[in-house]
């Protein structure tokens, strides 16, 4: 709700309705197709998120520390795709015998990522995480199914759409609420 006051609705629809829809696709669907390049660039993001998370920075921010971890990532992300490069063939047969575990897999890790979108976390909120998350975790599986049968363009601007309209239905509601309180 913060957001919503603070924002403005372009401000909205351009960060949480295509900016952050991008950047997700790319660390949690990106990989659902097996290619090297994907795997390291997915595991940047990855190791990018943990930074974030544990150092409570903000996501896009030219501090010297964010900075650097973004240098880190990149640089990890490049040698996990030489790494993989090399082995490419064992790991696309294991990708396709195992692609059931790493569909759901990362699509279970997609949702659960959401619960950050709760603060602060306490063990309560852990416990019920399932629940509030069950939404996220649906439409992964949809955003997943059209990312695998339609290609990552398609994922992508559904993941875009459905959060432009949640932000559009949600902002629409507050400015009605907010006449009469």
């Amino acid at each position: 709700i913060e957001l919503f006051k603070t924002m403005s609705f372009f401000e909205l629809i351009l960060i949480g309705g295509i900016v952050l829809p991008f950047i997700e696709e790319i660390g949690f669907r990106l990989p659902m197709t097996f290619k090297p390049f994907y795997v390291g660039v997915s595991s940047s993001y990855f190791l990018f998120m943990i930074f974030n998370f544990y150092t409570d920075s903000k996501l896009i921010s030219a501090s010297p520390n964010t900075i650097y971890a973004v240098a880190v990532c990149i640089a990890i992300g490049i040698i996990v795709t030489f790494v993989v490069s090399k082995k490419a063939n064992q790991i696309k047969t294991l990708w396709k015998n195992h692609f059931v575990w790493i569909f759901y897999g990362l699509t279970l890790f997609f949702g659960l990522f959401h619960i950050t979108n709760y603060a602060p976390l306490t063990k309560s909120l852990l416990l019920v995480s399932p629940v509030l998350v069950l939404p996220q975790i649906t439409s992964g599986i949809i955003i997943g199914y059209l990312r695998t049968k339609f290609g990552f363009l398609w994922g992508y601007f559904f993941h875009a759409l459905w959060n432009s309209m949640l932000i559009s239905l949600v902002y629409i509601l507050l400015s009605f609420v907010s006449k009469y309180i």
